[in-house]
């Protein structure tokens, strides 16, 4: 929910608040009318119901804040508009006073003031209207009541002209020193992107020095877990959000880079399944070196017998994510004594599981399996 919600503008969700709070209100009010013999009432209700829900769907859609925000403005007015005189100008007049908040909350000063404008000439010619047809009116033909009236009309005007202009300000520079903010996380960022490749290319050349295959193959395992750490960073500083990372096209790429250096990327079919789901950079680099053990293993071993398959699924269970990984290897005969045992790769993968609170069960499915539960 909290990463939905991110995608939204904060006049976005101020307009989300106001829709479904009218949309709630308004049906409720619809069940009480009819449950009290206002069929009438109860019918309008429904309908403005209707109408909201349907603007409602299609901002969600569009995303076009100014269309929908007309469209609240003027579905809620023309409600309380309709209720004031079919119910004799009753307290439903009440909310005629908070409902230009809506403008000043969500449109910007031009609209406001044409919006407002027709609004309250609207409003003028239905106390006038009320003021003939209601002779004896408490409200309508009180001068104390009215005076009231106005001024609390005239605050509202005064508040929300203030309200906007407040906001406004405040945003605009919360906005440039998110901006400011933004720029120095990716510049960090990107220079420990750029510095994690310096270590991988000073490893690189270390091979130079030897022609040992076990040499090379031990540099090129430290170049993956070092590379892998990067690509989280070049990830990050390619996004928006600097704080999450999204899972899915974090796992593609890397998947990708270490079957590139295998030079088994065309004999690789990959399998990704997974949640929406985007994780701080330390928890992703977490998963990172989890899964580049992993696919290296998978490379070095169940590749080995044919055309390599790898199936990755990460799914939330309730407040945890449950990340199973497979390939179509051989497997092992005790899947326990697997993770027990003293190989690098595997004191990662325990360590890495131990650090992010999490367990990890292996067995074998059609090839080798492990299934990673951790935190959110």
């Amino acid at each position: 929910m909290n990463l939905y919600l991110r995608r939204f503008h904060y006049k976005e969700l101020f307009l989300v608040g106001f829709y479904v709070s009218f949309i709630g209100i308004t049906a409720l009010a619809g069940v009480i009318d009819y449950a009290v013999g206002k069929r009438f009432d109860a019918v309008t209700d429904l309908l403005f119901v209707v109408v909201g829900a349907g603007f409602f769907y299609a901002f969600l859609k569009t995303r076009n804040l100014r269309v929908a925000s007309s469209a609240m403005l003027w579905i809620a007015s023309t409600i309380v508009f309709i209720f004031m005189v079919s119910n004799d100008f009753d307290m439903s007049i009440i909310f005629s006073l908070m409902l230009p908040m809506v403008a000043f909350v969500l449109m910007p000063p031009r609209e406001i003031v044409i919006n407002m404008g027709l609004y309250y000439l609207i409003l003028a010619g239905l106390f006038v209207y009320g003021y003939v047809h209601f002779e004896h009116h408490p409200l309508l033909h009180d001068v104390s009541m009215m005076s009231v009236y106005f001024i609390a009309l005239l605050f509202v005007i005064a508040f929300g002209i203030v309200y906007h202009y407040a906001i406004e300000q405040s945003y605009h520079e919360l906005q440039k020193a998110n901006r400011q903010k933004e720029i120095l996380l990716k510049e960090i960022h990107h220079r420990i992107k750029n510095n994690l490749n310096i270590i991988s290319s000073i490893l690189g050349l270390q091979k130079l020095d030897t022609d040992d295959s076990k040499v090379h193959r031990i540099i090129d395992q430290n170049r993956l877990r070092i590379e892998s750490m990067s690509l989280a960073h070049e990830v990050l500083y390619s996004t928006e959000d600097l704080s999450h990372i999204g899972f899915e096209d974090y796992t593609r790429r890397l998947l990708e880079h270490i079957l590139a250096m295998s030079d088994l990327k065309a004999d690789a079919e990959i399998s990704l399944q997974a949640v929406s789901a985007a994780f701080s950079l330390e928890r992703m680099v977490q998963l990172g070196i989890i899964l580049n053990e992993l696919v290296t293993n998978s490379v070095k071993y169940a590749f080995a017998q044919g055309k390599g398959r790898i199936r990755i699924t990460l799914a939330k269970k309730e407040e945890a994510y449950s990340l199973v990984y497979a390939d179509n290897g051989p497997g092992v005969l005790e899947p326990d004594r697997l993770m027990k045992s003293d190989t690098l790769g595997m004191n990662l993968v325990r360590l890495t599981v131990e650090q992010m609170d999490g367990t990890v069960d292996i067995g074998n499915d059609g090839g080798l399996r492990y299934e990673i539960r951790f935190g959110a």
